[in-house]
C-alpha cells in the first residue's frame, strides 16, 4: 500500500455535511476515503482534458471517450 501523508483542508459546512453523509451511507469508511475517491476522479478528468488538448495541438481528432 502506498504511504499516505496527512493533509489539512478547509471546507464549507455544506461540503462537510456532504462528506459525512457519504460516510453515513456505509459506502465509505471515512471522510478521507471520500476525498481520495473524489481526487482520483478529478485526476482522471484532468488527464482526459490534457489528452484532448494534446490531440488538438497535434491536429488529431479527439479520441472517443473510453478508448484512450
Amino acid at each position: 500500500m502506498a504511504v499516505r501523508e496527512p493533509i489539512t483542508i478547509s471546507v464549507s459546512p455544506e461540503l462537510r455535511a456532504f462528506l459525512q453523509g457519504c460516510v453515513a451511507t456505509g459506502r465509505y469508511s471515512s471522510v478521507s476515503e471520500v476525498v481520495r475517491a473524489a481526487l482520483r476522479e478529478f485526476e482522471r478528468v484532468e488527464m482526459g482534458k490534457a489528452s484532448v488538448a494534446q490531440q488538438a495541438m497535434a491536429g488529431q481528432p479527439p479520441t472517443p471517450s473510453g478508448c484512450a
